[in-house]
């Protein structure tokens, strides 16, 4: 276990932190969740499919894309709205082909929409939801009986909420976590002071606790000219 804790430091080090990290576990948590579904699909998915080729692309995709990430992480990064839309691409591909409106990898939204509103802020978050969502409905619209249209309609508004309530958990992670370095900064900026004030003093300090028990005692350096004339 401290290998593997030491490999994944190693690792969310070369990529820029514990956070980008998680970038592309999610991401192969998707093509996972893509892989599970050719293995179970129904029996008129036998055989070659159209859905097994858009899933090798997306697997091939993401080797690629993770790879870029550990190679160039910092142009990446910078290339996060390609990806966003290749992204996108390729879960509404699988959603059509896997059925349109009774799909499942409609989940693969949800995780979009979270992300992107947790990296990069809720207005971002809520405005890929909202596109993704208008995606979906034009991809499913062919395949949409009356029976769906609730479920349709649930599926939105959870791909919206996702975005909001990520967002949101990210917004107040970002406050804290500047509030923490902050403070930081203020402790060691402190602690800095009261050292180069103890090394500047001539005299000794003795400390004391609340009982006036004696502490530690601070021998203050002695000039070499000081020295030679005692």
């Amino acid at each position: 276990m401290p290998r593997v804790r030491l490999f994944i430091d190693k690792v969310a080090r070369r990529l820029g932190g514990p956070r980008v990290l998680a970038l592309p576990l999610l991401r192969w948590l998707a093509v996972m969740a893509g892989l599970v579904w050719i293995l179970l699909a129904p029996p008129e998915y036998s055989g070659w499919h159209a859905v097994h080729s858009a899933m090798l692309a997306f697997l091939l995709y993401s080797v690629a894309i993770t790879g870029a990430l550990w190679r160039w992480p910092g142009r990446m990064l910078r290339l996060s709205m390609l990806v966003l839309a290749t992204d996108l691409a390729f879960a509404l591909l699988l959603i059509r082909l896997t059925g349109g409106a009774p799909s499942t990898l409609f989940l693969a939204l949800l995780l979009i929409a979270g992300l992107q509103s947790y990296y990069y802020g809720m207005l971002r978050g809520v405005a890929v939801a909202a596109v993704a969502a208008a995606a979906y409905v034009a991809v499913v619209w062919p395949t949409i009986s009356g029976a769906e249209w609730s479920n349709i309609a649930v599926r939105l508004a959870v791909l919206l909420g996702t975005a909001v309530g990520v967002g949101i958990l990210g917004q107040i992670e970002d406050r804290e976590r500047l509030e923490v370095a902050a403070l930081t900064a203020a402790a060691q900026e402190r602690e800095r002071f009261i050292q180069s004030v103890v090394e500047s003093l001539r005299e000794g300090v003795v400390m004391l606790d609340r009982q006036l028990q004696g502490g530690c005692r601070h021998q203050p350096a002695v000039h070499h000219s000081t020295a030679h004339r005692l």
